[in-house]
């Protein structure tokens, strides 16, 4: 929990289905009377991936997955002014997966940097109360969401470090089971929230 509010986050690799899944399960909280705070993944709204993917300036580096880092924390922080529930896009541990394998540093300040981040984003990981692991692999279509076109290749790859990087951090996840259809899996998830606050659902 965060400032008293329950901290739940969707992850999984990209076109895995997260984002829907999130925004589907907050209309169903919303029909219960549930107030979330159903927050965007930086990575969409940030302008240092917008110049390297969109506009081909500059490339992925340390500075940036900070940054996107940061501003997972942050949000979830200012979250609990807007919601009993905050729903979060990811967690700063799959931030880690992507800096693995997209960037490649030689300079010693930066690397001290991204190993001083992941101290703090292993602390931050106990702040989540569920964390729910979306396994399923669609096809991104890349004219409607040129974001995944520098990453759409290594989707299997993402996954694989994605959850290494969540066992390193010892992260209990609930894995979603593959091939569910949006209704399964919303009923699969808020099954698992309804028994772990009663009190709010």
């Amino acid at each position: 929990m965060i400032r008293g509010k329950p901290l739940i986050a969707f992850d999984g690799t990209h076109a895995s289905g997260k984002t829907t899944l999130k925004y589907h399960v907050a209309a169903r909280l919303k029909e219960k009377g549930i107030n979330c705070a159903v927050l965007s993944e930086p990575a969409r709204r940030s302008s240092l991936v917008d110049d390297v993917v969109l506009r081909n300036v500059g490339a992925f580096d340390i500075p940036l997955e900070v940054d996107l880092i940061m501003n997972h924390i942050s949000q979830c922080i200012r979250g609990t002014r807007d919601g009993e529930i905050i729903l979060s896009d990811r967690t700063p541990i799959n931030v880690l997966a992507y800096t693995n394998k997209l960037v490649s540093s030689q300079n010693e300040l930066e690397n001290e940097l991204i190993e001083k981040c992941s101290l703090v984003v292993g602390s931050w990981a106990k702040f989540y109360d569920l964390i729910f692991y979306c396994q399923d692999f669609y096809s991104a279509d890349l004219l409607r969401d040129n974001l995944r076109s520098k990453v759409i290749d290594i989707q299997k790859d993402i996954d694989l470090e994605t959850r290494r990087q969540y066992s390193q951090f010892d992260c209990k996840l609930q894995y979603i089971p593959a091939g569910l259809s949006l209704e399964e899996k919303s009923d699969f998830v808020l099954a698992i929230i309804r028994n772990r606050f009663s009190g709010i659902y």
